[in-house]
């Protein structure tokens, strides 16, 4: 729960309309707060933060909530990861190496004169 400067609960009118002139100042369409919160939740996941960072941030107690409740981003979190293992593997700069024998690596070309 946040609290004024005095300690009081903050109303819930006064908080509504703070946020409404937030996002007027900011020129950003009306929406809820609480859409605010799933949206950083899910640019966070599309940002590849680790999902237990993002659990941190939410207040989530256990990390199910955060992937059950954003697993629409999964999907591409997914993607990434399949790219990342194929670069991995079929890198073109790797494969040279994975290809020589051992004695070629050693062997040294003659200088050209």
């Amino acid at each position: 729960m946040f609290t004024q400067p005095t300690g009081h609960p903050i109303d819930p009118s006064a908080d509504h309309r703070a946020w409404k002139a937030l996002l007027d100042a900011a020129g950003v369409r009306a929406a809820r707060l609480h859409d605010a919160r799933h949206t950083m939740a899910s640019l966070l996941l599309a940002q590849k933060v680790h999902p237990r960072v993002v659990m941190e941030i939410m207040g989530h107690s256990p990390i199910s909530l955060t992937l059950g409740t954003y697993s629409h981003v999964a999907p591409e979190l997914s993607t990434d990861a399949a790219d990342r293992m194929a670069a991995t593997l079929w890198d073109t700069t790797n494969s040279d190496k994975l290809q020589q024998k051992p004695e070629e690596e050693t062997k040294e070309e003659p200088e050209a004169e």
